[in-house]
């Protein structure tokens, strides 16, 4: 005989597996007892399921709408009465950098000892100047020679406090310890007059002698520039996506950017010797972006870096020019070492949900979209810098480089083919109708949202004046 309290306490275990049981087979299939259960990756309002592979393969992101902003958070429709207001003169607020002659800024964010490669931006000529934002696990004082008193600004945690003490609300939405807290430096540098922005990694140092960056001609805005343009041999095989680097001389043939979209690395028609490339002109100011290629140790993804050969040079071609990303396609930047037009500053907000691997190339791709609507263009030059990279592990930078490896396609192909807004005129209309969409194919959380309307507001509120939409300079000729 079984002991009654044995009996039931072995029922009680028997009743709970096949409850469990029960409950993992529910849960584990689309429809079960006439029961719809809807994945996350299914866009509302459907019940189709989403393409997978046999037991040993995995669920591939289909960019698929899953959630829906609120409208009545929306803040800057084209009727909106936030951008129906005057805008603010530009008197800088007392927090800003009071020095007339920096115009030009560069921008960094660290938490290591002061590096060669801002201890060179020092040297740059008196009309330079340099913003390097800390974090909570950086340093409360970080000693650099000036070279001018007065034009190096570090940025600690306690100046970042007081910043939004002073009511500057960006300061206060950015999280600590994120690469995003680098934004913070960019609304300093726009708010302190700049008109150019120079915006790299401290482990990006300037190779040119005497030491420069590259700079467009800012006074004369009729100058034309020698680029390169790289055309499709057969227009009738497109690729989404741009690869400049085997087109500007990479010792490694066989080498992409990060960000690239994976199924574009081997695919016939995104491969150099599909297109032609031709030297051309270019109205100066129409170049919004200048992102220089690295030598030593280029900034490529977390693949190449575990299969690939490293270090790599980018040789001078015969030109040696900038080349242009072509209208029809989509190419990844960073925020390593770039330079950033006056008109190109609304776009330099860095996504905070995602990770630091992945937000500055989400950046360039939406902000490549905004750009393109408003007419300018994005260009590639030779280097300008030597990366020796501070310690990395190539795995962790391949676990948090994932959304780039899973998503990066979709978003091209969304952004080139899907994405439409209800904007016309406005560019700040578009830039947030943009990011919601983003939001809403989930290749960002929410907080991004709000932390972007914060952004366009700050901008807004301080003197910038956005560039505007191509439908807006049509209507205007």
């Amino acid at each position: 005989m079984i002991p009654k309290m044995v009996y039931r306490e072995s029922l009680h275990v028997l009743i709970f597996v096949a409850l469990f049981s029960f409950l993992f087979f529910i849960f584990n299939k689309k429809s079960v007892l006439g029961v719809q259960i809807r994945d996350s990756s299914v866009p509302l309002g459907t019940t189709t399921a989403p393409d997978v592979g046999s037991a040993t393969s995995g669920k591939l992101f289909r960019g698929l709408k899953i959630r829906l902003f609120p409208n009545s958070e929306v803040k800057f429709s084209e009727d909106s009465p936030i951008l129906k207001k005057q805008r603010k003169s530009g008197t800088k607020p007392s927090w800003a950098h009071q020095r007339s002659e920096c115009t030009k800024w560069s921008v960094t964010t660290t938490i290591f000892e002061v590096s060669d490669a801002v201890k060179i931006q020092t040297k740059l000529p008196p009309e330079w100047c340099m913003v390097i934002v800390g974090d909570r696990k950086g340093l409360t004082n970080y000693s650099v020679h000036e070279g001018k008193k007065g034009r190096v600004v570090y940025l600690n945690v306690n100046s970042q406090e007081q910043l939004a003490a002073d009511g500057v609300k960006l300061s206060e939405s950015l999280p600590w310890n994120h690469f995003g807290r680098k934004n913070l430096g960019y609304l300093y540098a726009i708010v302190s007059g700049a008109q150019l922005i120079w915006d790299f990694d401290d482990d990006n140092t300037l190779i040119s002698n005497p030491t420069r960056i590259m700079e467009p001609n800012l006074s004369d805005k009729s100058t034309q520039k020698n680029v390169l343009a790289a055309g499709k041999k057969d227009t009738t095989k497109i690729c989404d996506s741009f690869n400049p680097m085997p087109l500007m001389g990479a010792t490694q043939l066989h080498s992409w950017p990060r960000g690239l979209p994976l199924v574009n690395i081997k695919a016939a028609e995104c491969q150099p010797d599909a297109y032609k490339v031709e030297r051309t002109t270019i109205l100066e100011k129409k170049i919004a972006v200048y992102q220089s290629l690295a030598n030593h140790d280029p900034d490529v993804d977390a693949i190449y870096r575990l299969t690939q050969p490293l270090p790599f040079e980018f040789k001078p071609t015969a030109e040696n020019l900038p080349i242009l990303v072509p209208d029809d396609a989509f190419a990844p930047f960073n925020a390593q070492a770039t330079l950033f037009t006056y008109e190109a500053f609304f776009m330099l907000f860095l996504p905070i949900t995602v990770h630091g691997r992945v937000s500055d190339i989400w950046r360039s791709y939406l902000g490549q979209k905004l750009l393109k609507d408003s007419g300018y263009k994005i260009v590639f030059t030779p280097a300008q810098v030597v990366q020796y990279r501070n310690v990395h592990n190539y795995l962790a930078d391949f676990d948090s480089e994932r959304d780039l490896y899973m998503k990066s396609g979709k978003l091209v192909e969304f952004l080139k083919h899907n994405f439409t807004s209800n904007c016309k005129y406005s560019l700040e209309c578009e830039f947030e109708s943009l990011v919601i969409s983003l939001y809403e194919h989930d290749y960002i959380q929410i907080g991004d949202v709000y932390v972007i309307q914060t952004w366009i507001k700050s901008l807004l509120d301080y003197g910038y004046k956005f560039p505007e939409l191509n439908s807006k300079q049509t209507k205007q000729k």
